[in-house]
């Protein structure tokens, strides 16, 4: 059982004790979420599958429940935000990200959903402050290299290759065993034409989460807008990953 099954099976635990236990079921929405992410270790699950549309509508469902026991639990929010986002609506997801953000402004998880739903609702400059507010207040946090890698994918839409670079080798040091990080160094390096380079990092990538491809960061960074995907998937060509 991975570790994010085993905190969903805890909060259900608690909430068969007492079902008016606002903070368990909001953390269970936003336990929910994490398969979106690849944060399980079994891999991504494709947008389309039953299982993650499942997942995403007990979210919902879940937030919408402790949000009527008590609206000031930032963490419902946040698993409203992800839910959004992930099936194309940012606009939505940073609504609800704006009502985390009114209740604790200086939790890092709020940021890093912000920064997601800003990057996929094509506002990269928006995306990398909230990144860098992120990093500030959570250098340790382990949102911080989830944090680098929208970073680096903004920063690659501004055509700032050269820091997407760096942002992305930062963020390998600290996550390790995720496709996340490889996504803007291989699409940077794509760009500035450094095509060894380039290889040398796919086939790092492959190592570490075999099975990567270009269709894999749909699934796990997803975004409505089109000029976002088009300068990533490009990218991705110029690399020479299929």
């Amino acid at each position: 059982m991975s570790k994010r099954d085993e905190a969903i099976a805890l909060f259900e635990r608690a909430l068969a004790l007492n079902p008016d236990f606002a903070q368990a079921r909001a953390l269970l929405s936003y336990m929910l979420t994490l398969p979106i992410l690849g944060d399980t270790g079994n891999g991504p699950q494709p947008s389309g599958s039953v299982q993650l549309q499942s997942d995403l509508a007990r979210a919902k469902k879940e937030a919408r429940r402790s949000l009527e026991i008590d609206d000031r639990i930032p963490y419902a929010w946040v698993a409203l935000a992800r839910k959004y986002n992930f099936q194309g609506q940012p606009k939505d997801g940073l609504r609800a990200i704006q009502n985390a953000l009114d209740l604790n402004p200086l939790q890092p998880v709020v940021l890093f959903v912000m920064a997601d739903c800003l990057w996929s609702d094509g506002r990269p400059e928006e995306a990398i402050e909230a990144c860098d507010r992120c990093i500030v207040l959570g250098p340790s946090s382990v949102f911080y290299s989830l944090v680098l890698s929208i970073k680096s994918c903004a920063l690659i839409a501004l055509k700032r290759y050269e820091d997407a670079v760096h942002c992305s080798q930062d963020a390998q040091a600290r996550l390790k065993d995720s496709a996340y990080p490889f996504f803007g160094e291989i699409c940077a390096l794509g760009y500035l034409g450094r095509s060894e380079e380039a290889a040398n990092a796919i086939q790092r990538a492959q190592r570490t989460i075999p099975g990567f491809n270009a269709a894999l960061f749909e699934y796990l960074q997803p975004t409505a807008d089109q000029r976002m995907k088009s300068c990533i998937t490009d990218g991705f060509q110029r690399a020479g990953l299929a």
